[in-house]
């Protein structure tokens, strides 16, 4: 057999090899007194080949019974003599080998993979331990969470000057005016499309599952009731609002400070704090410029930038629907219906 087809066929050569051993070793051992025979025997090219293997076996310093599997070793007499074989011999140790390897490879993928997605996991719920702003914080209000989104809004307001050096402030085209003189226009934005119905009654349920203390007395309607925080700082900006326009809005009056009365100062006081920490809990990052306005000479913060908000119509939507049944002056009232009109602090009830 060709010496290529043999090294391209690792089975066949361990056969002619083992052949070639066992039919020289007994040949000449049996015969020892031929030994014309046993030379022709010697000078067989398939022995010379075994010889040569063998030689390379001590450049090698490769045993061939590593080389094979166990059940094709030679017998216990055959085993002390070593082979060396070429390099081609080497490849069903290899495939074996490659074969084992392959065959742990799913397992070895299996764990790697469940090692990650529990590391992803652990990672996720720290960074959502408390919620997202998207979807709703922990100490959101449950119902509402439903109505949660986000939206980019461009912010108006900032302070503008034209050439005449006159100062104005942007707005928007869009939406009503929230400031400036005091009229029915200004005033109809706030109590209508910010501040109406923003009370929202909640359910012995939904109660249930709020940290607050409640008490029995603190249940109108036989509902639980409370105010998203962004309605309550929207209703003190609206009573800062209004105090600069005292004239105007004689309802909010400066009355002595006694006992079971809150004092205008107060409410303001109270107000400014409120809008404080809302805007600190908040923590919006967008990016304020402050340009050169060459018409007046100074930098000035522009404010008109895009913002990434919660939906704010999503959920005075929702808060409309849920108080569909309800008119305004039941919220406006609704501490004032039910309060015990005997308690000193009866006539009390600023908001």
């Amino acid at each position: 057999m060709p010496v290529a087809e043999l090294r391209s066929d690792p089975i066949k050569l361990d056969l002619e090899i083992t052949v070639a051993f066992k039919l020289t070793r007994n040949t000449t051992s049996c015969l020892p007194q031929f030994p014309s025979f046993r030379s022709k025997i010697l000078n067989m090219p398939l022995f010379r080949k075994w010889s040569d293997w063998q030689w390379r076996r001590q450049q090698q310093h490769i045993h061939y019974e590593s080389l094979i599997p166990s059940s094709e070793k030679l017998d216990d007499d055959e085993s002390e003599i070593h082979l060396i074989l070429p390099s081609s011999v080497q490849i069903p140790r290899k495939l074996r080998v490659l074969k084992r390897t392959l065959g742990l490879l799913p397992w070895a993928l299996c764990v790697i993979l469940s090692v990650s997605l529990a590391a992803v996991s652990s990672a996720h719920r720290r960074a959502h331990r408390h919620g997202s702003y998207e979807t709703g914080f922990d100490t959101d209000l449950g119902p509402a969470k439903s109505s949660l989104g986000l939206t980019k809004v461009k912010f108006y307001g900032g302070i503008q000057v034209d050439p005449n050096g006159t100062y104005y402030l942007t707005h928007n085209p869009d939406e009503p005016h929230y400031v400036g003189e005091s009229s029915p226009e200004v005033d109809e934005a706030w109590e209508r499309m910010l501040l109406h119905k923003r009370y929202l009654g909640l359910t012995s349920k939904e109660a249930a599952e709020t940290d607050f203390e409640i008490d029995e007395k603190d249940w109108i309607f036989d509902l639980y009731w409370v105010s998203p925080n962004t309605f309550h700082t929207l209703h003190c900006l609206n009573y800062i609002r209004k105090s600069l326009d005292r004239d105007h809005y004689t309802d909010i009056e400066d009355l002595p400070d006694r006992p079971f009365r809150m004092t205008h100062r107060m409410h303001l006081d109270h107000c400014i704090e409120a809008i404080r920490q809302t805007v600190q809990c908040s923590l919006d990052m967008t990016p304020v410029p402050r340009p050169w306005i060459p018409q007046a000479g100074i930098y000035h913060a522009d404010v008109d930038q895009w913002h990434t908000c919660r939906d704010f119509s999503a959920v005075r939507n929702w808060m409309d629907w849920r108080n569909r049944d309800e008119n305004d002056d039941d919220f406006i009232n609704v501490t004032q219906r039910y309060k015990d009109r005997n308690a000193p602090y009866a006539k009390w009830n600023p908001w």
